[in-house]
């Protein structure tokens, strides 16, 4: 007796529904996680550079003593969370457990845009395969740099704006200094479809002013 395929319809509402749960679901643990694990090693100095006094004592010791080599940018972003939720452990991680579960629906967008919401699911599962789980709960850039990275793609698989294009990179970077690294395959996807006196687009120059 034969039995009836799912519809497509079917099966992108329940991919879609189960990307959020994952999402959900390391968003949630990865708070859980920071809630009971103490900071080591590169949080110790995170935790240091952001509960200095003031904004300038933060910017003299990142950008003149270079007490810390990620960028100003992330530790406005650390020291906001950490007035507002702590001083605790959960604060200063916090914006990596978001941005690792929005980076990780950004990469189902864009993995649905190019083939199907199947594939879109596939591709957030693959990322729970790598070193990126342990950064959701860490209190360092590279959660955040993931979520730039993420959102760059969009963007550029999104065929947006040159404007939204420089507006990532040049928060981004502000983050984490190599997302500059990002560049490289729209660099290559432009040279591959070159054609002779065609002038570089737009969305290639608003990357590369944005950096």
């Amino acid at each position: 007796m034969a039995t009836s395929k799912p519809s497509a319809t079917a099966v992108d509402r329940w991919t879609f529904i189960g990307a959020l749960a994952l999402a959900a679901y390391f968003l949630v643990t990865n708070i859980y996680i920071s809630g009971h694990r103490l900071f080591w090693y590169d949080e110790v100095f995170t935790t240091l550079t952001t509960r200095m006094p003031d904004w300038s004592t933060i910017w003299r010791a990142v950008v003149e003593d270079c007490t810390d080599p990620s960028p100003f940018g992330y530790f406005v972003v650390a020291r906001t969370f950490d007035k507002l939720f702590g001083p605790s452990e959960i604060g200063i991680r916090l914006p990596s457990a978001l941005a690792m579960a929005a980076g990780m629906l950004l990469t189902y967008d864009c993995a649905r845009r190019a083939t199907d919401r199947l594939h879109g699911l596939i591709a957030m599962a693959v990322l729970t395969c790598s070193y990126l789980t342990n950064y959701g709960f860490e209190g360092r850039a590279y959660a955040l740099y993931f979520l730039f990275a993420a959102a760059a793609l969009w963007v550029w698989i999104g065929k947006h704006s040159a404007i939204l294009l420089a507006a990532v990179f040049f928060f981004g970077v502000q983050i984490h200094y190599y997302l500059v690294l990002c560049l490289v395959p729209f660099v290559a996807e432009e040279a591959y479809n070159w054609r002779p006196w065609r002038r570089p687009s737009a969305r290639i120059l608003g990357g590369v002013l944005g950096a």
